[in-house]
């Protein structure tokens, strides 16, 4: 019985991030967090580097392509660093991967403050949840509660978690990392899907 509500509420948000932002679906490919390429970057990423040491891994040029769909699922999939520029660079050396160089959008005290007043936005819709509902129950609260305060970004320029709670408008892409946000928050899995 457990495995058949888990797969109905996984199979409830996968359809309605589908249905509401498939644009922005399109893009991400599948991966898997175990992998070692994906947890180096985002611990990277998480801690702001400058640079991403990648010689342990001894990554070979060929597998660039990895590197660029390994740094994009994280973006796409990880609310919490939308301080992360899409933007970055790799550092190749005899034919092996060495480094990534991210961008960053902000650092320091700005990147500080940024992720309070992130956090806060989260904690503030979880709090407004009403208590006693299914995990599909919340779910639908959260889009309902999205839809009814923020509104879509018609000059298509915001496109991260934080802009979003913060300017109360943003792309589908947006949308879809601010749901992720409050729907990992209230301890329900969530992740993106490739379509194709």
């Amino acid at each position: 019985m457990t495995k058949r509500i888990n797969f109905r509420r996984t199979v409830l948000v996968v359809l309605t991030l589908v249905l509401i932002c498939v644009s922005s679906l399109a893009y991400v490919p599948v991966h898997s967090q175990s992998n070692d390429l994906y947890n180096v970057i985002y611990s990277g990423l998480s801690s702001v580097s400058g640079e991403i040491d990648l010689k342990p891994l001894n990554l070979s040029t060929s597998m660039a392509s990895d590197v660029r769909d390994t740094y994009f699922s994280i973006l796409y999939e990880s609310p919490e660093l939308f301080y992360v520029e899409y933007q970055y660079q790799i550092q190749m050396v005899n034919n092996t991967i060495i480094k990534v160089i991210p961008s960053y959008k902000m650092t320091g005290n700005a990147l500080a403050n940024a992720r309070k007043e992130y956090n806060q936005f989260v904690d503030d819709i979880v709090k407004s949840v009403p208590s006693g509902l299914s995990d599909i129950e919340k779910a639908l609260y959260v889009h309902d509660y999205l839809a009814a305060n923020y509104e879509y970004d018609m000059d298509l320029e915001i496109n991260d978690a934080y802009s979003y709670f913060k300017e109360g408008k943003g792309v589908c892409q947006s949308y879809t990392l601010a749901y992720m946000a409050v729907l990992k928050k209230l301890g329900i899995e969530v992740f993106m899907l490739k379509v194709t």
